[in-house]
């Protein structure tokens, strides 16, 4: 049982939407890593790429959707790289914390991207006929019993 357990969790991946709001919440603690650091740049700049990513990418909470995911999951790579790039290359632009927080912050990330589902969810034919009896399809028959034998009861009631 354990090797099942195992092989379904290494499977799963997170939905797009919660990619999204990682980036988000990346990008808006970097920026406020940043203004409280004595050196703010560098740490600011890779919150605004944050933003940037999260925002313009074709999502469910995007803002502007000009990015489709295909494109953005390349740019995630490039984001990671370009952290720790810069957490190398930065010179005196950067404290040790700020160097730290880029590299922590660019691993966090790498781990989000590889665990992330990037694929649009396939809409559902809501009235196919030849749907499976799982337990959606159980409650939803259940619930249009109960709804059409309350409309019965009701009409006869008033007339």
């Amino acid at each position: 049982m354990s090797s099942n357990v195992d092989s379904t969790v290494s499977t799963v991946k997170r939905g797009f939407w919660a990619h999204q709001i990682v980036e988000y919440l990346f990008g808006l603690g970097a920026i406020a890593w940043g203004a409280q650091s004595p050196k703010p740049l560098y740490p600011c700049i890779a919150g605004a790429l944050f933003l940037v990513n999260a925002a313009t990418t074709d999502g469910p909470i995007a803002a502007f959707r000009l990015v489709p995911r295909r494109v953005h999951r390349l740019l995630d790579v490039v984001l990671v790289v370009a952290l720790i790039v810069l957490a190398v290359v930065a010179g005196d632009g950067i404290d040790a914390t700020g160097r730290g927080m880029l590299v922590a912050f660019g691993c966090a990330h790498a781990f989000v991207t590889w665990r992330t589902d990037f694929h649009k969810k396939q809409p559902r034919d809501r009235n196919a006929p030849n749907r499976p009896l799982d337990s959606e399809g159980i409650g939803r028959m259940a619930g249009r019993v109960s709804g059409n034998a309350y409309k019965m009861l009701r009409d006869r009631k008033k007339g």
